[in-house]
C-alpha cells in the first residue's frame, strides 16, 4: 500500500515474470490478493510449446535457461487453485 497508496487494483498484470521468480506461486497468490472485488488478474508467460517440434522446443528451453527463465509447466493449474482460494 505504501508504494501506490492503495491496497487493491482493478487490474493486476504479470507479464513474462513468473518464469523468472523462484517462488512464483507465492508471487501469483500475492498478486491475486491485490485484485479489487470485480477486478482481474492478467497473466502472460511462456507456455510449454507443445505444438513445436521437439528439437525447436528443446532449443528454446535451453536458450531460456541461460537467462534463468523456467517456463512453469503447472502454471494453469496454479492459476486455477489461486482463483478458487482467493
Amino acid at each position: 500500500q505504501a508504494l501506490f497508496g492503495r491496497a487493491t487494483f482493478d487490474r493486476v498484470f504479470i507479464s513474462y515474470a513468473l518464469s523468472m521468480i523462484p517462488d512464483w506461486e507465492a508471487a501469483l497468490r500475492q498478486a491475486a490478493l491485490c485484485v479489487a472485488p470485480g477486478g482481474r488478474l492478467e497473466v502472460v508467460d511462456f507456455g510449454q510449446q507443445e505444438r513445436l517440434p521437439g528439437a525447436w522446443r528443446a532449443a528454446l528451453f535451453g536458450w531460456l535457461a541461460r537467462f534463468h527463465v523456467t517456463p512453469r509447466a503447472v502454471l494453469g493449474d496454479a492459476i486455477e487453485a489461486v482463483a478458487r482460494d482467493v
